[in-house]
């Protein structure tokens, strides 16, 4: 596995695909909804965004929608700007879950 690699599972939120650049590249924005235990132990909602660009934009923008279960393998970038770090997650990958791969990745 590569040191940057990270694999994210979770409900489709929201996917929109948008031109952006000079150049009118395709850009998908896929919100991830993951429940997640906060710091008191109750679960919590949160919202991962995920990018991808071009040709892998239009191709993956086909296969996710809202409301499915995915997984997300990608890669994180990270910029600093006025003093505050952005973290992006950027997708390589994804998968579409069935039941059963979602009660697996419940449980591991």
């Amino acid at each position: 596995m590569d040191t940057n690699e990270v694999r994210l599972s979770g409900i489709v939120d929201k996917a929109t695909t948008r031109n952006v650049g000079q150049k009118n590249t395709r850009l998908l924005e896929v919100d991830l909804k993951q429940e997640v235990p906060s710091w008191s132990g109750e679960l919590t909602t949160q919202i991962l965004r995920c990018q991808c660009l071009g040709r892998q934009a239009e191709e993956i923008g086909q296969k996710v929608s809202e409301g499915q279960t995915i997984r997300i393998i990608g890669k994180l970038d990270g910029r600093e700007w006025n003093d505050k770090i952005f973290i992006n997650c950027s997708i390589q990958s994804v998968e579409v879950l069935n039941v059963n791969e979602q009660m697996q990745d419940q449980l591991s």
